[in-house]
């Protein structure tokens, strides 16, 4: 081998190495770019103020056990738009009124989107065919038509007034019997399963609680609602996996599997449910009894939208939304009520001047009730059911309050952040029910200050019945009923601790005694047994 040739060989060797270091050299002049360009990004971009957070967990260590109250302390300090990270979920935290009309009213089609949990997302375990946690397009918005057209209109509703009278007054006289012996009686339960059976009635036609009846098909199948019902709220709050998505698999505390089997149970139950009224005669009547005959209507025209998980979707959200909330708003009213002697003595005055005592209330009278109007309004600010809305998502990137909020951030209204914030309410801890007194503001999403249902798209779908619901249920109570505390309690000995999770019902029972207040045959004409 000659020299030269050496040569040659060598350097055709040593070519591909400095190709290979020039290559190396532009990479790492590329990665200093990118990292440079991402910092100056970041310098020019203003997110919203964030606490300082711990590695993997980021802030969970500081929502403690009730996240709506760690929230409000740290917007205190952070302002009322603010960053956290729940573990792996980073969300925007809204909690001043005029941040939260940016949100839900300005940008209402930017944040109209939802952010999907993996909890709910197999507790509502249709692919999101609902109106609650389906995402926005042609699908969802011929449900949200349905529900504001067919379902809860005016109309509708006024056609099951008498149902609702007739489980009310049922529960009137239950509550009667019960507390016959000057025992007291715990309303929670009592009022829970009288709104249970309000929402089931307008549903699908059926009761499941206090039914006298002795057919053991019907007893077995309303003590597997009743369960389904009680397993529902146990399961239905943020897990930590949500936050922390790498134990999903593991599934450390078995709530995936109940979830699961608790979405099992109840598409079985509503399967049943659709079968059955898909098998009655359909000509016997042209008028639909309830809002599944409305649904299997509907369907029989646009198939392709309204699919058999859409109405079980519908009817999970129904069932679940509307049967703890509306209860969970009286009580608390009943417990403020209690808590202030004065303030309940005005109210059933009102009720005296306006109804009288020779008859019972009706819906119609409500309009009337302008102090009893104003408690309600109180009992919605100081103890909003859902006190942290269903988290919402940014489609696109887009600047509220001077902030930059990027595409698909998670944002979360806190409504009872709103309800106490000292530059809106004077003294916002106390139960004032004054404030409301010739008041316009309402809460059926317009007045950003008091939004118990949301606003804008995405607001309560049920929010007409869910009024009545709650009106009457309580004016029925208040005018029907005498109410006093057992022996030896004063009212403030009744607390007001919520139950953790994503609504906040009240924590230990409401119990109180109860008796007529009203002529004996005022009851008897509307046909109670005492």
């Amino acid at each position: 081998m000659e020299a030269n040739d050496f040569d040659e060989r060598t350097m055709a060797m040593l070519l591909p190495t400095q190709y290979v270091s020039q290559i190396a050299s532009v990479a790492v002049l590329l990665v200093i770019l990118h990292t440079m360009k991402r910092f100056m990004s970041k310098r020019r971009s203003r997110l919203p103020p964030s606490p300082p957070g711990l590695p993997i967990i980021g802030h969970l260590h500081l929502t403690k056990k009730s996240n709506h109250r760690a929230l409000r302390d740290l917007a205190d300090k952070y302002g009322p738009i603010m960053t956290v990270r729940l573990g792996a979920v980073r969300a925007v935290i809204v909690s001043s009124s005029a941040m939260a009309k940016v949100i839900l009213k300005t940008q209402d089609h930017v944040f109209g989107s939802r952010a999907q949990c993996t909890a709910l997302g197999i507790l509502f375990g249709y692919q999101n065919s609902d109106v609650v946690m389906g995402a926005m397009g042609e699908r969802w918005r011929f449900l949200r038509k349905i529900c504001a057209q067919e379902l809860f209109s005016p109309k509708r509703v006024e056609l099951s007034t008498e149902t609702r009278r007739r489980e009310m007054l049922s529960t009137v006289e239950h509550l009667f019997e019960a507390g016959r012996d000057g025992d007291a009686v715990q309303l929670d339960i009592n009022l829970r399963e009288m709104g249970c059976n309000i929402i089931t009635q307008e549903l699908f036609a059926r009761s499941f609680y206090n039914q006298r009846n002795t057919n053991a098909k019907a007893s077995l199948e309303a003590e597997d609602f009743s369960q389904m019902s009680r397993d529902f709220s146990e399961l239905g709050g943020m897990v930590l996996y949500e936050c922390i998505p790498f134990l999903r698999r593991f599934d450390l505390d078995g709530s995936q599997a109940r979830m699961r089997s608790l979405f099992f149970r109840y598409d079985r139950f509503l399967n049943n449910i659709i079968e059955e009224h898909r098998q009655e005669d359909a000509s016997q009547s042209t008028t639909a009894k309830d809002f599944v005959d409305v649904l299997l209507q509907l369907q029989k025209d646009n198939n392709r939208l309204l699919t058999d998980d859409c109405i079980k979707g519908v009817l999970m959200d129904m069932l679940i939304a509307g049967v703890d909330t509306s209860m969970s708003t009286v009580v608390w009213a009943l417990t403020e009520l209690m808590r202030h002697p004065e303030t309940y003595r005005k109210a059933q005055q009102e009720l005296d001047l306006i109804v009288g005592r020779d008859r019972l209330v009706q819906e119609s009278d409500f309009v009337h009730l302008k102090y009893l109007q104003a408690v309600l309004k109180e009992t919605f600010r100081l103890h909003p059911v859902v006190p942290l809305m269903i988290p919402h998502e940014s489609l696109s990137a887009t600047n509220v309050g001077g902030y930059d909020i990027p595409e698909k951030t998670r944002v979360i209204i806190n409504v009872y952040a709103l309800g106490r914030d000292p530059s809106v309410w004077k003294n916002p801890l106390d139960f004032d029910p004054e404030r409301f007194v010739d008041s316009p503001m309402d809460v059926k999403g317009q007045d950003f200050d008091l939004i118990p249902f949301g606003s804008g798209r995405r607001i309560c779908a049920g929010i007409n019945l869910a009024l009545v619901v709650v009106s009457m249920t309580a004016a029925q109570l208040l005018h029907s009923c005498e109410f006093s505390l057992p022996a030896g309690m004063k009212p403030l000995d009744i607390d007001v601790e919520e139950v953790v999770g994503e609504s906040a019902p009240k924590l230990n029972p409401l119990q109180l005694l109860v008796r007529p207040r009203l002529p004996l045959h005022v009851y008897r004409e509307a046909g109670l047994d005492l």
